[in-house]
């Protein structure tokens, strides 16, 4: 008995081993079959794994099955949906599911929409008391792993997002401004970046001081800046034949750097 539990656990710590070090939900996923596939034939009780998903609304759902395919089905006509709700009341505790068969449900994500991994033996009760702590160990790693997977998959596509997003404003904003400018600790002004080739602009601004680049209706950019109107595209006065606009991102602490656009 000691030797077959020894086995039994070199068993799940192979297997949690390919489960953590899977790169992607599909290959999470195939570990952990892997792993009920493994856990049946070292037992002889044939083990299935899956994954569940509840909506906001408290609609169960199984995102995803596998492992031994002669081990219950996850389906309705089992009861799988009433099961889920007691397994869930006794989170890494074996629940009865129905004939012979009985299994557990791991949790994680709790703060958050949880990602629920449930495992199901079929095999005598006396046998099956002997699997519950390697499938609360494989399932807890096995929801743990997958929600880790499904949250830096989130991150990765929002990240994608914010880069086409930023894409696009790039593109939006070379159509419309021709400097980026900024002030410095000094209070001097930069120029930053330069779109539409051009360069000629940038000595227009660079290197005065706010106080001392004059607009229309206003004795300086400085003036304009905490006059509280409208700080965009103000006409630049002294700008020779070409009238340029210049415009200034809101500051909201008199300490802040000023910012802004020339076209």
């Amino acid at each position: 008995r000691a030797a077959r539990l020894e086995v039994r656990n070199l068993t799940v710590l192979s297997a949690a081993r390919a489960i953590l070090t899977a790169s992607d939900v599909p290959s999470c996923r195939a570990a952990i079959g892997r792993a009920a596939t493994g856990l049946g034939q070292e037992t002889g009780c044939p083990v299935r794994a899956c994954e569940i998903s509840v909506s906001l609304h408290g609609v169960i759902s199984i995102a995803w099955q596998g492992g031994d395919s002669q081990g219950p089905p996850f389906d309705d006509q089992g009861g799988f949906g009433a099961w889920f709700v007691r397994a869930l009341s006794q989170l890494g505790k074996l629940t009865a599911f129905y004939g012979s068969a009985a299994g557990l449900v791991a949790m994680a994500g709790a703060d958050e929409l949880p990602l629920y991994a449930g495992l199901i033996a079929d095999c005598a009760p006396d046998a099956i008391d002997g699997l519950a702590d390697a499938m609360n160990d494989l399932a807890g790693v096995a929801a743990q792993q997958l929600y880790r997977l499904r949250k830096d998959a989130e991150r990765r596509q929002s990240r994608a997002r914010l880069d086409r997003m930023g894409g696009l404003q790039a593109e939006l904003l070379r159509a419309n401004v021709d400097l980026i400018w900024e002030a410095d600790g000094e209070g001097i002004v930069h120029v930053v970046q330069v779109f539409n080739r051009r360069h000629d602009l940038v000595g227009r601004i660079e290197g005065h001081k706010p106080e001392d680049i004059q607009v229309a209706g206003h004795r300086s950019l400085m003036d304009l800046v905490f006059a509280g109107t409208s700080r965009r595209n103000i006409r630049l006065e002294q700008a020779g034949e070409e009238t340029l606009y210049i415009s200034v991102a809101p500051v909201t602490d008199p300490g802040e750097r000023l910012r802004g656009t020339l076209s």
